[in-house]
């Protein structure tokens, strides 16, 4: 709007002023007509012309300026653990001084501009007062039309003189644009999923992934089965191939090619979705990952991540994220098992105490605790926990597990967990060792602990 409506309001306005002066002179409408066009078209041209680039590197800076300063607002605490503090504050005087004499040089170009333009509006307003001086001394023209004739010339050019401000301003929006239309085009994955999750095993079948920017697959050849209501734990390093298979079970990623199945129905073509490298299955109760429904899905497993966020709202708000309608009982039930109800019960507002950003007004170990309690309020047939007892101490990881452990088998959910936590991995029925992609070992905690070394090596590194 601030390019296009000055230049439609011009197009309107000059006709008609020039028609209305023709009425008294068409002398006085021609050297209107031809100040306007000076003001309304050659001066916005020099405009575009002088400050396109500058308009450009004005966008850029503001957008980097902005970038930087919600990276710096977000990470503040650690850029004072590093002591890094002052140098982020002068990089961002560093860009905050270059957008400064971008916008100087810009006004300057304005100011010229403007002066340009205010002495072309002086001359025009003399050149037809001098015209019609001659008509007001033959009683052709009367005082009172002397004035509104001076006046209609000085208010005309309202009409024009943003246009050299409209049209420098262009370039700064034309890029904004690009920068907004680059976001808005980016492909976005369609889920094109039909099938409703069925109750059933979690089947990995010679399953090998590569995300799309890498060339060595981040899953080689996994196979594996997730049995309804097992409890089956993953252990590796870094890198290792963890959260890729998390990431893949949520349906973060597309999976593959899916493949016909007997329980499936849909015949959806999805190859468009996935990369060559990609082969093998993922499926649920025998039907094929990629074919079920994303909304599905996600009902039918929840997870707790380690990158959770606490939201900026009350205990009972965050809590029913994951369950809308979750009465008092359900949140006091799940809390209770958590040991969070006693510390919920202590403040003023019980549940309707108001956290801060990020979960501000709980210590680390409660806000893991509060996003476990939010993850046993979903109603998911299967659980998957990145290390759930992260930053708790033994008594209550040990007590908060065994409350978890008694609360899914009562609900008869499966338990997925990644972990490196010896107290948790005795209490599960499967481990899946992975190392750089591959599965290296399956089986019991007791039975890996004196048949596999990697396994011990793990145990003793974490």
């Amino acid at each position: 709007l601030r390019v296009l409506l000055p230049i439609v309001v011009a197009l309107i306005s000059v006709p008609i002023v020039c028609y209305a002066l023709a009425l008294f002179s068409s002398t006085i409408a021609w050297v209107m007509l031809a100040a306007l066009l000076i003001v309304g078209l050659i001066s916005p041209v020099i405009s575009y012309l002088a400050s396109t680039a500058l308009s450009k590197e004005k966008s850029h800076l503001e957008s980097h300026l902005t970038e930087e300063l919600v990276n710096g607002i977000g990470a503040i605490k650690t850029l004072l653990v590093y002591q890094v503090n002052i140098r982020y504050q002068r990089s961002i005087a560093s860009i905050t001084k270059q957008y400064y004499g971008v916008r100087y040089r810009l006004v300057k170009i304005n100011a010229r501009l403007s002066a340009i333009t205010f002495l072309l509006i002086n001359l025009s307003a003399l050149a037809c007062l001098l015209l019609l001086l001659p008509q007001l001394s033959t009683g052709e023209v009367d005082s009172k039309s002397l004035v509104a004739v001076v006046l209609l010339v000085l208010v005309s050019f309202e009409t024009v003189s943003s246009l050299p401000l409209a049209l420098q301003l262009l370039p700064q929006s034309l890029a904004s644009a690009q920068r907004l239309f680059a976001i808005i085009d980016k492909e976005i994955p369609t889920d094109i999923g039909v099938e409703t999750v069925k109750h059933g095993d979690i089947q990995f079948e010679n399953f090998t992934f590569s995300y799309p920017e890498k060339k060595t697959p981040s899953l080689l050849d996994i196979n594996f089965t997730i049995k309804a209501g097992e409890k089956v734990a993953v252990i590796g390093a870094s890198g290792a191939g963890k959260s890729t298979l998390v990431n893949l079970l949520m349906g973060f990623w597309p999976t593959g090619d899916a493949l016909s199945s007997t329980e499936c129905s849909s015949t959806a073509d999805i190859s468009n979705t996935t990369t060559k490298s990609n082969k093998g299955s993922i499926s649920i109760a025998q039907c094929d990952l990629n074919l079920i429904a994303r909304e599905s899905l996600r009902q039918h497993i929840a997870l707790m991540s380690q990158q959770g966020h606490i939201f900026e709202a009350s205990i009972s708000d965050n809590l029913r994220l994951a369950k809308h309608d979750a009465t008092q009982e359900e949140m006091r039930q799940v809390c209770q098992i958590v040991n969070l109800i006693d510390f919920i019960d202590g403040l003023p507002k019980g549940f309707d105490t108001w956290l801060g950003t990020s979960g501000a007004g709980l210590s680390g170990g409660q806000a893991q605790r509060l996003q476990i309690a939010q993850l046993l309020l979903r109603s998911a047939s299967v659980l998957i926990l990145d290390e759930p007892t992260k930053g708790l101490d033994r008594h209550n990881e040990e007590q908060i597990m065994s409350n978890i452990l008694a609360h899914i088998k009562q609900q008869q959910q499966s338990l997925l967990v990644i972990t490196h936590k010896p107290l948790m991995l005795e209490k599960m029925d499967k481990i899946i060792v992975m190392e750089q992609g591959k599965i290296v070992a399956q089986g019991g905690h007791s039975q890996l602990l004196n048949s596999n070394d990697y396994y011990q090596k793990l145990l003793n590194y974490f």
